[in-house]
């Protein structure tokens, strides 16, 4: 039996070629770009990714891309998925945590902020701030 995937075609400059080879192959995204580099050379046994030269440097432009995320881009990816909780847009996006806590300066309720998903203080912000308080009037 022979299941072919045909992922290559006109695509959108969105298109997220790193979210389809990173579900069959369980790469993470450096992982990937290298895999994709060395025409997939481990891969389980009877199992086969081909791409021509082509195809090639089309999904490779497109996995680069998606490694350069800059702050905007993030922000606009968060806002396109309208996840609030950490998790489940990890889970969704297919992203690493890591790209949301690149620099001490990050942080996922700031990001929700800049991606209009939510206004004032988060959960657990109003959380924290009635521990806050309690422990204040407890002095």
């Amino acid at each position: 039996m022979l299941t072919v995937l045909d992922f290559i075609g006109q695509q959108r400059r969105e298109f997220r070629f790193d979210l389809r080879y990173r579900a069959l192959t369980g790469y993470g995204r450096k992982e990937l770009e290298k895999a994709v580099e060395d025409e997939f050379p481990y891969l389980p046994s009877g199992s086969q990714i081909v791409l021509d030269r082509v195809a090639q440097k089309v999904v490779l432009d497109n996995i680069k891309a998606q490694l350069r995320f800059n702050r905007a881009r993030l922000v606009r990816d968060i806002a396109s998925y309208a996840e609030t909780e950490l998790e489940a847009y990890l889970e969704r996006s297919g992203n690493e945590v890591k790209t949301i806590y690149r620099s001490t300066k990050d942080s996922w309720t700031g990001y929700l902020r800049q991606a209009g998903l939510i206004e004032g203080l988060s959960p657990l912000e109003t959380v924290l701030r009635g521990k806050i308080e309690e422990l204040s009037d407890a002095e």
